[in-house]
């Protein structure tokens, strides 16, 4: 194995830093799967730099539930088919297209002793080295745990990347490839930003540090790709839409039973929806200007 352990620097307690070989990874990963691998990488860097490969790294069974978000009733036999999953998933890197290059599942082993209330697990040779390797990015653990979604974890890892430059472009191919979408999934367009894009884009929007936006990236009328530039948020900035995100759940909450519902507004008839009023699929008036305004509707006895 290449000695390589002072090219990854400290590890925060609310990161995990993910070489870019890693993240760029091109295969159908679930959110649960994602999150695993994340886990795992935060738990073992340190000791990896220290004593490379030839350890088994171990953390309570407790701990991994408390990250992983499951109840403390989970039986075990489910935590071990999730590691199992890793364990069938290849990470490639260097490839040419001749076949040279490298490659490694995401877990070697694992063992959960009867009584031990402890998972060990081993990365293959080939993995630690690459975790060790310089061209690496650190990402924020909490919101990678966050996220619901796995296309909006790839997108946001993907984006970390490119974090201090604020925009990036990718052919659709590679996009598609990134987000782990395989050939013969969403081939129409519309289905693949519906499905995959917009909910990646809004959860995103909703749970990290960055506001993203997306173009469609065109040659005459044919989508060849999308091209994204993003703001980092400042701790004010996400503490305002952190305030507006609680304001929105307790007017959806208030207006749940609405939903659905159509209303007259100037001559037009719109749909309250989850967003707000829409008018022939768009969304007019945000969920927070809609009940402002249906509130001073029922005031003045027009609903």
């Amino acid at each position: 194995m290449t000695q390589k352990h002072e090219a990854v620097k400290y590890q925060k307690e609310n990161e995990v830093i993910k070489n870019n070989s890693l993240i760029r990874c091109r295969n159908k990963l679930t959110t649960v799967q994602r999150k695993s691998f994340a886990v795992m990488l935060h738990r073992t860097i340190e000791d990896i730099k220290a004593l490379g490969e030839n350890k088994y790294y171990a953390m309570p069974l407790t701990e991994y539930r408390a990250y992983m978000g499951h109840p403390d009733s989970m039986p075990t036999k489910y935590i071990a088919k999730e590691l199992e999953a890793l364990m069938t998933k290849i990470i490639e890197w260097n490839l040419d297209g001749t076949g040279y290059g490298t490659r490694s599942v995401m877990l070697s082993g694992f063992e959960i002793e009867k009584g031990s209330g402890i998972i060990k697990w081993a990365f293959s040779p080939f993995l630690v080295d690459k975790i060790l390797e310089d061209g690496y990015t650190p990402l924020k653990l909490s919101v990678i745990l966050d996220f619901n979604s796995s296309y909006a974890l790839a997108l946001y890892e993907n984006l970390q990347m490119y974090r201090s430059f604020k925009k990036i472009s990718f052919n659709l191919q590679e996009f598609r490839a990134l987000m782990g979408v395989e050939k013969n999934e969403h081939p129409r367009m519309d289905h693949f930003k519906a499905r995959v894009l917009t909910p990646a884009l809004a959860e995103i929007n909703a749970k990290s540090d960055m506001k993203v936006y997306c173009e469609d990236d065109t040659q005459g009328v044919k989508i060849v790709g999308f091209k994204f530039k993003w703001e980092n948020l400042t701790n004010e900035q996400l503490k305002e839409r952190n305030k507006r995100k609680e304001k929105e759940e307790a007017y959806l909450e208030a207006l749940k039973n609405r939903i659905g519902e159509k209303y007259e507004i100037g001559g037009k008839k719109y749909t309250l929806t989850k967003e707000g009023l829409v008018y022939r699929g768009k969304v007019f008036f945000d969920l927070i200007d809609s009940y402002d305004m249906l509130a001073k509707m029922k005031q003045e006895g027009l609903i």
